[in-house]
């Protein structure tokens, strides 16, 4: 992975965009004022990157269509580096490797010693 894809992937965090694409959406149910052209609407909300999941549902409990609602900026722009999975997982260790720095958690010896 190179340093230029990482760059993007850093400046998305501050929105928790690298857990999301890491982990998946932490879902709960939210009150939404979208009204599907026919059927229930269930909407979630992800806590962490804010992108809701617009569901429209029969009176049965079919899902008869999904849509989801991102943030401006969680989409990456044409262009940027497509990362996998792996790679965001490597971004996310590295994220909280920093923040367990910051709390004090590690001292930069035990970051080296895990090199």
């Amino acid at each position: 992975m190179s340093n230029a894809a990482l760059t993007s992937t850093w400046h998305h965090e501050r929105r928790g965009y690298v857990r999301c694409r890491t982990i998946g959406h932490s879902w709960f149910d939210y009150d939404s004022l979208w009204t599907p052209q026919f059927g229930v609407p269930l909407t979630l909300r992800c806590e962490r990157c804010g992108t809701e999941r617009r569901d429209t549902l029969s009176s049965y409990g079919q899902l008869l269509a999904r849509h989801y609602h991102k943030p401006q900026g969680y989409d990456l722009t044409k262009g940027e580096p497509r990362l996998s999975r792996d790679d965001f997982r490597m971004v996310l260790l590295a994220i909280r490797q920093e923040e367990a720095l910051r709390r004090g958690d590690l001292v930069e010896d035990d970051v080296e010693d895990a090199s």
